[in-house]
């Protein structure tokens, strides 16, 4: 395996443990929650395991690109981006 090609399946891996992040979060809460939960960076970046706070309204918007990674800023060299926030990049691969 190469190194792209292990970054890009590390990228996805974060992306499905933030998903988990963001169900197990939402079923923990009984009434409209606004809380930030931590996610992982979703970079290619070999060996990031920073993270990123962000509130479920963020976390949703983020995910409603489908083929867009969610990263810290600074994080945000292999890619398009498609928007910058304050905490976050969308980046696009």
């Amino acid at each position: 395996m190469t190194s792209s090609e292990r970054l890009s399946r590390n990228q996805l891996l974060f992306r499905d443990v933030n998903q988990r992040l963001q169900d197990l979060s939402l079923s923990q809460v009984q009434v409209p929650w606004t809380d930030r939960t931590t996610y992982l960076c979703e970079c290619r970046q070999d060996g990031c395991l920073e993270s990123i706070d962000l509130t479920p309204d963020e976390y949703e918007y983020a995910r409603s690109y489908p083929d867009v990674a969610l990263v810290r800023n600074g994080h945000e060299s292999h890619g398009e981006v498609i928007e910058r926030t304050d905490r976050f990049v969308l980046v696009e691969h």
